[in-house]
């Protein structure tokens, strides 16, 4: 086995698990008790390289609207990024709720009781879809009496439910590794089903805040990537940003030192800030007998353990309970800074004080829904650190830069600690979310996200509500096994592929159009809510939902078709390395793009060793093996000679 192809090895594993029914295998086998090495073969393998997540948090007094704000992007390769609608139930005594293990490819889930985005029927026409049989639980809790409606995705995680309750996800590095109960270890819970199972039970942030927590307490918790040495310490943290249209929180989780519980704290963002969390813990001092902080009864206790705090001291969560080492930090707080750099400039926060970030940033200003949409497709434009300048971007402006990778004879050896600049929009996100919550509006206008595909800089997220009755299949469907026509992510992927072709000439060309589209589609969305809101207060509830439903499909239909057929005009306007214009004239318009002056200066263009392409006069026709040559004396090639002979001839038959 080369440790230098783990990552394709790791792929190919996880593609023959998808393509076979091992508990069917293994009976086969005559190893009926082998289902916990199942589990942990479609666990440990069935998972999304996580790192890159970015989600922040907005108080209700530092909006336009006055409404808190949660946000987010979900940064991988190969995850499963459906969006799933979970209807609220009455539950019988006596019932159980089923714990998942976490999985995050494709499918995340098959099953036929928990949404239609898990069903068999939605695994649409891939070959594979019989071997993929439904998804086993490792173990329950009792069932409450009556569970609320909610959004989850194929990253395992839940979103918002009906009560406005958002919440958004970055994973963390942790100090402490934790193994699940179906490989030898005692914990029970990953933090895709405590997210989902704070939605389905609680109507608060602050509730779903100690949900979470007592049950990891109870059961254990445990991080992705448990077994991997490189990555375990890097993926065995969690942070949720969470806000129910009052308060906002952060909330911060890690397997605790014993293997059998969890450390956990919370603290909430004043109404007036905000707080960015990108793969780094930013909870600092906690805080004691405080309205404002929430945690673990063991949160001293395993500190003071494990000789990381003392009693009289104060105790810094992201210290003491981070990874052992900070090596990614530039990677994280970059993001932490724009954000605090353009929506708290008065700070005058710097990149070289990133090891003292606060928790919160106040709002310089009241931040609206064009601003977070803006965050989300930042790349650090116009900064001392602008990824569509330099070499890196290449001729052209890429702001994208891809994970390092041990290809074309390089070894991890050699890629060390070296690594690009990373911004919040980035060529691997697979979706991305802004969930508003307001707590004056009905809640069959306030259960409502806003969903986005791909990467947020050539996309736009739709609305999508919790009251409907199903989602639209634009935000169900597809997968990467291969391109979906119906799918947002795939109409956004198509189009977003191409602008980064020549990023700095067609974005800019791109983003008028974005943003006509979005302003137009978010205005008539405030009108339908508030439409529905009155229908809602007048007792005409049903009416609410279905014009809210037939919306939001209208809304999804109308933005895949606006991604594909803009897509198209880009595609002809944009192509060979050429710019075509006037496309209603007589004729077209054509001037190439070429590239420019700075790029060329520094790949040494003007050098004598470009010569040959800078005049294509005097470029060889062949070798020094009898092919034809330019004849270096009059300037003129034989073929030319040859040429000129031929029409000389031709002539003379035509006229003579």
């Amino acid at each position: 086995f080369d440790v230098e192809n783990e990552v394709s090895f790791r792929s190919f594993l996880i593609e023959a698990i998808g393509k076979l029914d091992l508990f069917g295998l293994l009976r086969a086998m005559g190893l009926g008790r082998g289902r916990g090495l199942v589990l942990f073969l479609a666990v440990s393998l069935g998972l999304e390289l996580c790192l890159g997540c970015t989600t922040g948090v907005i108080g209700r007094l530092a909006t336009t609207d006055g409404v808190t704000y949660v946000f987010g992007t979900s940064d991988t390769e190969n995850g499963d990024f459906r969006a799933a609608l979970v209807h609220g139930k009455k539950h019988k005594a006596g019932s159980t709720r089923p714990i998942y293990p976490l999985k995050q490819v494709f499918p995340h889930l098959v099953s036929e009781d928990r949404s239609f985005t898990w069903s068999k029927e939605n695994l649409g026409d891939l070959p594979q879809k019989e071997l993929w049989k439904p998804t086993e639980p490792i173990f329950s809790i009792p069932q409450v009496d009556e569970t609320y409606s909610l959004i989850e995705t194929g990253g395992g995680y839940g979103i918002v439910n009906e009560f406005g309750v958002g919440i958004g996800e970055s994973t963390c590095g942790a100090r402490f590794v934790q193994k699940p109960v179906f490989d030898g270890g005692s914990a029970s819970f990953e933090i895709g089903e405590l997210s989902q199972i704070a939605l389905e039970r609680t109507k608060t942030a602050r509730d779903a805040v100690k949900l979470m927590g007592s049950l990891a307490e109870e059961h254990g918790y445990y991080g992705a990537f448990y077994n991997d040495p490189a990555l375990q310490h890097s993926e065995a943290g969690e942070a949720l940003t969470i806000a129910d249209g009052r308060e906002a929180w952060i909330f911060h989780i890690t397997p605790d030192d014993t293997g059998k519980s969890a450390v956990w704290c919370a603290q909430r963002v004043p109404d007036d800030s905000f707080s960015i969390v990108a793969n780094r813990f930013v909870i600092r001092e906690v805080v004691e007998d405080s309205e404002d902080f929430l945690y673990s009864s063991n949160i001293f206790e395993v500190a003071r353990r494990q000789g990381l705090w003392r009693k009289g001291q104060k105790l810094d969560f992201l210290k003491v309970y981070g990874p052992l080492n900070d090596d990614l930090i530039k990677y994280s707080t970059d993001r932490v800074w724009r954000a605090a750099q353009l929506w708290n400039p008065s700070r005058g926060e710097t990149r070289e004080n990133r090891q003292n970030y606060p928790t919160n940033f106040h709002a310089d200003r009241q931040i609206s829904l064009e601003d977070i949409n803006a965050l989300l497709r930042d790349h650090y434009e116009g900064s001392e650190i602008d990824l569509t300048k330099g070499i890196e971007s290449g001729p052209f402006g890429d702001p994208d830069r891809y994970d390092k990778f041990p290809v074309d004879g390089l070894t991890n050896g050699d890629l060390g600690e070296h690594s690009f600049l990373r911004a919040i929009s980035m060529f691997r996100s697979i979706y991305y979310y802004i969930q508003r919550s307001d707590a004056s509006l009905p809640k069959e206008v306030n259960g409502r996200i806003l969903i986005g595909f791909h990467e947020p800089s050539e996309s736009i997220a739709v609305p999508v509500y919790v009251c409907s009755k199903t989602l639209p299949k634009q935000v169900v469907a597809g997968s990467m096994f291969t391109y979906d026509d119906t799918s947002l992510y795939w109409a956004a992927t198509l189009l977003g592929n191409w602008v980064h072709k020549a990023y700095v000439h067609i974005h800019p060309f791109l983003m008028p159009l974005i943003r006509t589209f979005e302003t137009n589609m978010y205005n008539e969305m405030d009108k339908v809510e508030e439409e529905a809101a009155a229908l809602v207060k007048a007792g005409k509830k049903d009416e609410a939902i279905k014009l809210l439903e037939e919306k939001q499909l209208e809304w999804s239909s109308d933005t895949r078709e606006f991604l594909r057929t803009t897509f198209y005009q880009i595609v002809s306007k944009f192509h060979d390395g050429l710019v075509y214009g006037n496309p209603a004239g007589e004729s077209v318009t054509v001037h190439s793009l070429f590239y420019p002056k700075e790029w060329l200066e520094t790949i040494g263009f003007f050098s004598p060793r470009f010569r040959v392409v800078q005049n294509s006069k005097i470029r060889s026709l062949g070798g020094s093996n009898g092919s034809l040559n330019a004849n270096p004396s009059t300037g003129l090639s034989l073929i030319t000679v040859v040429s000129m002979i031929c029409t000389v001839v031709l002539a003379l038959k035509l006229f003579y």
